[in-house]
Parts: structure tokens; sequence; C-alpha cells
């Protein structure tokens, strides 16, 4: 155990107590809800993985543990996004894609929006039928017809089978 006397429901309660707190300061630090919430949950993870190693002294030994591991998560989501940018999907043009050869180049604006929408989410942000169907309420019979559709009249247009 963790702390010697608190039980895994004190501990849980206790963490919970402190999950408003660990996301303050991410969000403090990083400027974005989602983010903030992946840290906090990085945090608690961290801490359940390392249940038999850590023996904390009190809870404040515990809250200031907390704290300084979110604080370096915080710390490693700058370093990460420095090396790594990524680029909103908004910001991308969807007027080309480059097919095997970057010489062929097809126009999308040819594609029927709903059939566009669809591969951008299968090709560019990697979702499978199933969670293109969930995230556009649409069934997935009806995410593979189009996504069907749309691969054809791209072959069309490249003149390809």
């Amino acid at each position: 155990m963790i702390i010697d006397n608190y039980d895994s429901k004190g501990l849980g309660s206790l963490l919970l107590s402190y999950t408003g707190e660990l996301y303050g300061i991410a969000f403090c630090r990083t400027h974005n809800h989602s983010d903030s919430e992946d840290i906090v949950q990085d945090v608690i993870v961290k801490l359940l993985q390392a249940n038999e190693k850590m023996h904390f002294k009190s809870v404040e030994h515990l809250k200031h543990w907390l704290i300084r591991v979110t604080i370096n998560r915080c710390n490693d989501y700058w370093r990460i996004s420095i090396r790594h940018p990524l680029i909103p999907l908004d910001n991308i043009h969807d007027e080309a894609i480059l097919y095997e050869n970057e010489d062929e180049s097809v126009d999308l604006a040819l594609l029927h929006p709903k059939e566009r929408q669809i591969l951008r989410l299968y090709y560019y942000e990697g979702f499978s039928t199933r969670e293109i169907s969930y995230k556009l309420d649409i069934s997935e019979s009806s995410v593979r017809k189009r996504l069907s559709r749309a691969r054809q009249k791209l072959r069309t247009k490249l003149g390809t089978r």
C-alpha cells in the first residue's frame, strides 16, 4: 500500500480530491483542456504503476509527489510539442491528395462533401469504419459505401483500376 493508513477506497477518494488541483496546474501550463486531462490521467496511472515501489510518509508527501509529477509531465508535453509540432487538419489543404506517384494528384473537389469527410477521417486521421460511424452517427455500412464511392471516383479520375 502506498500510504500505510489508507486502503484502496481511501486512496481513491484522496486521489479524487487532488484531481481538480492537478488539472488546474496542467491547464495553466498547457492551456488545453484535453491535454490537461491526459496529463492528469498519466500522473494517476504512473502512481498506480508505482504502487508497490513508492511509499509516502504522509498525505502531504503524496500531494507534493503528484504535483511534481504533473509539472514534469507538462514539461514533457511542451518538449514533445516543440520537437514534433502538430498541424491542425483545418490548415491542411485537402484540394489535392498525392497518389503513389507524386506527379499525379487528385482534385478532391469532385467528391461529395460527405465522401471527402469520410476519406479525411479514414486516411488522414486513421479512424476505423466503426469509429467513423460512431463519430458521424451513421451506420457502418453507410461509411463503407461512401468510402467505396469516393475510392471509385478517385480511381476513375486517375484512370486506374
